[in-house]
């Protein structure tokens, strides 16, 4: 059974618990709704001869629905991502990427303690490890990104952005809090993917956000899966406090 990741009202907020069966019945699953998987650049597989061309990474994005059909309301919470694996083999071992946002109109940040970004990692030993805290690694705040309308998430080594290092066989989802002030009707999410100097890809999805009234809980016991997780073989979902 695949693992479900518990938000208990505490400051951990979304993965506070690990679980692999029942769960409290308040609560909900988000799912995300996705686009399209996009190609970003190409590479020769290392030693390849005659040399062999082929895809570097790959990517998608998403939003987060609630049970798989209702869509978030105005003024909630909800969670962006963006999913990249490296399927590409070059003789680096991998590439050193970029990853900026392209946020939907009248779409604001809402990170917050209880509402962190969250980073997903798939290692080539198939398991996940996640993390919540910048002095992890993980960003937990918008830097200048290089597309006009886009702001970008970098990887942190203490207090130095960098680009994340994403290897051969890995991949990679970040989880990105954000609000909505008005409806949405397919308006763009997307995002900006750079392995390689002048190599970029753009996964993108239309978003859905309703001006319906919603009474419930704001996210409280809700719990959410990384699409990471869920990839066949996978032997770990672990968050990493």
């Amino acid at each position: 059974m695949s693992p479900h990741l518990v938000r208990l009202a505490t400051p951990l907020g979304w993965f506070a618990m690990l679980l692999s069966g029942a769960h409290p019945g308040a609560a909900s699953t988000l799912n995300f709704s996705n686009g399209g998987i996009v190609g970003v650049g190409s590479d020769i597989a290392c030693l390849s001869d005659p040399p062999i061309f082929e895809t570097r990474e790959s990517a998608y994005d998403g939003f987060t629905v609630r049970n798989n059909f209702y869509y978030p309301a105005v003024g909630e919470v909800w969670y962006a991502h963006v999913v990249i694996s490296h399927p590409g083999n070059p003789c680096s071992g991998g590439s050193a990427t970029g990853i900026e946002i392209l946020r939907p109109p009248n779409t604001v940040y809402a990170i917050d303690a209880d509402n962190p970004v969250f980073c997903a990692i798939r290692n080539q030993s198939q398991q996940v490890h996640i993390y919540y805290r910048q002095n992890q690694g993980c960003p937990q705040a918008p830097g200048p990104g290089g597309d006009a309308d886009g702001d970008a998430f970098w990887a942190y080594d203490g207090v130095t952005p960098q680009a994340w290092i994403i290897a051969t066989g890995t991949f990679l989802e970040l989880m990105i809090p954000l609000r909505s002030t008005t409806p949405l009707t397919a308006q763009t999410l997307q995002f900006r993917v750079n392995p390689d100097l002048g190599v970029f890809g753009y996964p993108q999805v239309g978003v859905y956000v309703t001006g319906d009234v919603v009474f419930r809980n704001d996210l409280e016991y809700d719990q959410i899966v990384p699409d990471v997780c869920t990839i066949s073989g996978t032997t770990l979902c672990q968050l990493v406090q």
